[in-house]
């Protein structure tokens, strides 16, 4: 198309723009040819069709066939003409990543952060359902442990399938425990808290993940209150949001880590991208909302939060009551055995722990969680889970979820 608009311009470049000539009456009249009006119709076809190669080639799916090149390429070492090859591959690709990444708007390198706490300390439970938002970077620490992760479920991978030859089926099996292991590889060598962990949320543990995300997201967020309370210089401001800390200290690539994960895993149960059903997410969400703005009614100050909950957790139980604890009163006792086990000093531990432990969460939520839901947040930048699960599902792990055609539940529907 290009070849040829640019041969009609060509075609048309001697006519005259504008000429005379006699009319029928003998009068001299301006004819006009309408070359200007050409010339402006085939700048525009030449440029809208160089601007759909220019698209093209600097997409996403541009950074596919390269790498599926390259790794093709890999797979071919032997002569000096595929080593030549391979060279020329990896140069190209650094080229064209940087061209890429150059052209990649600021946004991809965000991610959406939601507090429940901060959401349910509206003072009225009819405000509960306005959810506050965040949009924070993603920053290098939080990168760090997220890939330092992976390469760890890789390894065992590794070790676990060097051991013994393993069918398919049960290989699957082995990495399916390998991602459900994040609690034991976080506190593995506390076996009484992790005893006393399993104990606490022995009462979610057949609900669903939802449950344990907003648990172990509000336990986060009042082990946050009380570092704040420890560590900051003067008075902090009420907002979680706000990683009041020093940087460069011990805690805090830890700490960012810990608190970022665990705000964006929150807002992905309001976005229902969790293996649960949506319709079931966003009924969670909104009873732990309700539930939280409860037990948080009378409490000023954000300091004395998590004595309330405590306070709350602790409460004998009415006779109307059916005997279980609510998702608040869970959060509280949790975050109540993490401060316990690592006091006096142990900080810096606590929030290590705390960030191996989100890092580990995601990556299993991010494979168990159906395909069908992340193909709707496929278009533009997508979103960090997304991502996750695409490097995940190439290295093989798959989680336990059935990833054939599904329908959609109403709260992905209304997503898309």
């Amino acid at each position: 198309m290009t070849a040829a608009a640019s041969y009609l311009a060509y075609a048309v470049h001697d006519m005259p723009s504008v000429s005379t000539g006699l009319t029928a009456k003998g009068r001299l009249a301006r004819i006009s040819h309408g070359v200007f009006v050409t010339h402006c119709i085939i700048a525009i076809l030449v440029i809208r069709e160089l601007w759909e190669i220019i698209v093209y080639v600097f997409s996403q799916w541009t950074n596919v066939l390269i790498i599926c090149s390259y790794i093709r390429l890999r797979g071919r070492q032997g002569c000096w003409i595929q080593g030549l090859r391979l060279w020329m591959m990896e140069k190209v690709a650094r080229i064209m990543f940087w061209l890429i990444g150059r052209g990649r708007s600021r946004r991809d390198r965000n991610i959406r952060q939601c507090n429940l706490v901060m959401s349910a300390r509206t003072g009225s439970i009819a405000c509960v359902t306005r959810v506050i938002f965040r949009t924070k970077k993603l920053r290098r620490e939080v990168k760090m442990e997220l890939f330092s992760s992976i390469k760890a479920l890789l390894n065992s991978q590794e070790v676990a399938a060097g051991r013994t030859r393993s069918s398919p089926e049960e290989l699957a099996q082995k990495k399916n425990e390998l991602l459900r292991s994040y609690l034991g590889n976080a506190f593995a060598d506390i076996e009484h808290l992790v005893g006393q962990i399993e104990h606490i949320q022995r009462e979610i543990e057949g609900e669903g993940e939802t449950h344990k995300i907003l648990a172990w997201h509000i336990a986060t967020s009042l082990c946050q209150i009380k570092l704040l309370e420890q560590q900051a210089t003067g008075r902090w401001r009420d907002d979680l949001y706000n990683l009041t800390l020093p940087e460069g200290g011990g805690v805090w690539p830890h700490y960012v880590t810990a608190v970022t994960l665990s705000n964006y895993c929150a807002y992905l149960v309001r976005q229902a991208l969790v293996p649960d059903n949506g319709l079931v997410a966003y009924k969670v969400l909104h009873e732990v909302r309700r539930e939280a703005a409860q037990s948080m009614r009378g409490c000023s100050a954000m300091q004395g939060l998590p004595h309330q909950l405590i306070l709350n957790s602790n409460r004998p139980r009415c006779n109307g009551d059916d005997g279980e604890e609510g998702i608040i009163d869970i959060a509280a006792l949790l975050s109540e055995e993490l401060v316990a086990a690592f006091g006096g000093g142990a900080e810096v531990e606590l929030w290590k722990r705390l960030g191996k432990f989100w890092a580990g969460f995601l990556l299993h939520l991010s494979a168990s969680t159906r395909a069908a839901k992340h193909q709707v947040h496929l278009r533009g930048s997508g979103e960090l889970t997304t991502h996750l699960w695409v490097l995940l599902s190439h290295a093989g792990f798959l989680g336990e979820t059935s990833h054939g055609d599904q329908m959609l539940d109403p709260a992905d529907l209304s997503n898309s």
